[in-house]
């Protein structure tokens, strides 16, 4: 909460200078420190007070959590860049979906403080890791920087549609609080399912789902031996959409056909560095 307060209310640059960014990076620092000793505790604290036949289901709840506060961060800032212009957005709007999520501190200190203590010490010292499991310590650690990665990823997504697409920030905001439903319904689902197969037959199912469908998906739809492809831009969309008809009707073997209208062209160019014409373009290939 103090970090996110911090970042908050910390000066602009034309404020203070070179302090400004400067306190952005510690107080960034200082926010990952704090939720980098969270999600380990209290992943740890549900699977201790879940019972044992529901632990998969109780540690769901820790990640679906995190995906409903991406879904609510996602309206915020949905309904900011709705209400809000691009000027006021970037000098003061963000600033306030930051003071925002420092309201929910004070029920979290209250929620932490009627909490009961799950942890119970045994009575004798037990030795410490054997070999194999450093192994699995080490797998597990692996694993969980996979899921990391993935999810500043998908945090990172909606920055790159709005600053290198192009994209208006409420569509960019309404993707990411799409992606925190499909979490925050997902996530539990998940963990019902570890209950009811066990973890390990739902990784291996889950993995071996996605083998199958990408092996069908490469036999469907191999890589062909010779490819072309084409570019034409038209004065407007209908007059894109009445020749995309007209070329399916005369049965021209088109591949793929895929339509960009004029402001998608103008991102492509933004990030492709290229000076494409501004206008609704098809891209057509040909097998």
């Amino acid at each position: 909460g103090f970090s996110i307060a911090g970042l908050a209310l910390t000066p602009s640059h034309a404020s203070i200078g070179l302090a400004a960014p400067v306190l952005v990076v510690l107080f960034r620092l200082l926010q990952g420190f704090a939720l980098g000793g969270e999600v380990g505790p209290s992943t740890a604290f549900l699977m201790e007070a879940a019972p044992v036949a529901r632990r998969g289901l109780y540690v769901s709840f820790q990640l679906a959590t995190q995906q409903v506060a991406i879904l609510v961060s996602g309206l915020v800032g949905f309904a900011l860049s709705s209400l809000l212009s691009p000027a006021q957005l970037t000098d003061w709007g963000w600033r306030v979906a930051m003071l925002l999520g420092v309201s929910v501190v004070p029920f979290a200190l209250m929620l932490r403080r009627r909490l009961p203590e799950t942890f119970h010490r045994q009575a004798q010292a037990q030795s410490g890791p054997a070999r194999p499991q450093w192994g699995l310590a080490l797998l597990a650690t692996m694993m969980v920087a996979s899921m990391t990665i993935a999810t500043y990823t998908m945090n990172y997504l909606n920055v790159f549609a709005n600053h290198t697409l192009g994209m208006p920030p409420a569509q960019a905001f309404g993707a990411v609080a799409l992606a925190g439903t499909c979490g925050a319904i997902f996530n539990p689902i998940g963990g019902w399912l570890s209950d009811r197969i066990g973890s390990r037959n739902l990784f291996i199912g889950a993995e071996g789902t996605l083998g199958v469908i990408t092996e069908i998906t490469l036999r469907l739809y191999g890589v062909p031996a010779a490819m072309s492809s084409a570019m034409c831009s038209f004065p407007s969309v209908a007059d894109a959409v009445d020749t995309v008809i007209e070329t399916i009707q005369s049965g021209v073997p088109v591949a793929r056909i895929e339509l960009a209208d004029a402001a998608q062209m103008i991102a492509i160019n933004r990030y492709s560095k290229l000076d494409l014409p501004a206008a609704p373009t098809l891209w057509l290939e040909f097998h």
